[in-house]
């Protein structure tokens, strides 16, 4: 069982408690067993999980910033695209005006 006590000094500190009780029949004759401080290791937990909240948050906004450039690429690339089909239009225009021009 892992849990949280505070000590003499007033330190908040986690411990891990180990332990199992020996039987005589029914009747509990004592308890075997250790408490570890691992506070250690719950506060680089605690950091872990800080840390990783942090990067999720800063996955998130590195998503909106590339669909928002994603959506001005597409923009751009539909009205690049439709400027080469008005050109590509306006040259046959220009090549059926000259050959009506040079027919007459």
């Amino acid at each position: 069982m892992e849990y949280r006590i505070i000590d003499a000094k007033g330190k908040q500190k986690f411990v891990l408690e180990m332990g199992t009780g020996t039987f005589e029949g029914k009747q509990l004759q004592f308890l075997e067993g250790f408490i570890m401080d691992i506070t250690e290791r719950k506060q680089a937990d605690e950091k872990i999980l800080r840390n990783q909240d942090h990067l999720e948050e800063l996955v998130k906004e590195r998503t909106k910033d590339i669909e928002a450039k994603n959506k001005e690429l597409e923009r751009f690339n539909k009205l690049f695209v439709g400027r080469e089909f008005r050109i590509k239009e306006l040259r046959d225009q220009v090549k059926e005006l000259e050959k009506r021009l040079l027919n007459k």
